[in-house]
């Protein structure tokens, strides 16, 4: 009996790792298409929660690569280099059109509405429910439950382009909310107990300076070495001394 009972558990057990492995596979990369987005790297406290519903609504963006790039690279790099307004940039960086027409295409093709190019040309974004997403790049969708208790979306298998977008498209955005951007909390220094206020007419009885003589006059050089005093009358040349003397008029 206590055999045969750890058989049937090894068999569960079994299955469910192949149910697991068989979740979590990668599917084969269609031909004629090249990864455009690894699957999304879960972290340890980070889970499955089950596959998204095939009817919820995704705005995915593509990102297209620069035109002239190592141009831009170089310019960017000159400290003094002139601010370009949009029109010289499109001109010169930007993706040329036939190139933004054609990840167009690929997301019409796709089922996706409301599809808007950035000013820059850039970035082309479209919508689509998740199983139209799906189809479009290959992949698949789950829902996953973060450390923090926050439900989240990603990519659970590498995400692909037609091979002729390769060189088009950079990168897919809105794959994944597992990962985002945060920034840190700063926190406020308390005053020390014995933290006061200081104004600046408070420096010469700080600093022990309310002896000095008030800043009335002021000695001054020339390039030459002659000191030279300002009387009422304006300047003279005093001598060859270091210093002088100047006095207000």
């Amino acid at each position: 009996m206590p055999n045969h009972f750890r058989l049937k558990a090894l068999v569960v057990a079994m299955g469910l790792a192949a149910g697991a492995t068989a979740f979590a596979a990668s599917p084969p990369a269609p031909a004629g298409t090249a990864v455009i987005k690894a699957a999304t790297q879960l972290r340890a406290t980070d889970t499955v929660v089950g596959p998204m519903a095939l009817t919820q609504s995704m705005r995915v963006t593509l990102s297209l690569h620069w035109r002239n790039e190592a141009g831009l690279k170089a310019f960017i790099a000159e400290p003094h280099h002139p601010n370009l307004t949009q029109a010289e940039f499109n001109a010169t960086y930007a993706p040329p059109a036939a190139q933004v027409d054609q990840v167009k295409a690929f997301l019409q093709q796709h089922g996706f509405t409301d599809i808007q190019v950035s000013a820059d040309s850039l970035l082309v974004s479209g919508e689509a429910p998740v199983a139209k997403v799906q189809a479009a790049f290959s992949t698949t969708m789950v829902n996953v439950r973060t450390k923090s208790g926050r439900l989240a979306f990603a990519n659970s298998a590498p995400a692909h382009v037609p091979a002729a977008l390769q060189g088009v498209v950079d990168e897919v955005i809105g794959l994944d909310t597992v990962h985002v951007f945060h920034t840190a909390p700063i926190s406020k220094i308390a005053p020390a107990a014995n933290h006061v206020e200081i104004n600046p007419p408070d420096f010469a009885s700080i600093y022990n300076a309310s002896s000095l003589p008030a800043a009335t006059a002021a000695p001054a050089v020339t390039s030459s070495g002659i000191s030279i005093r300002r009387t009422s009358s304006g300047c003279r040349v005093a001598s060859r001394r270091s210093t002088c003397t100047t006095r207000p008029r």
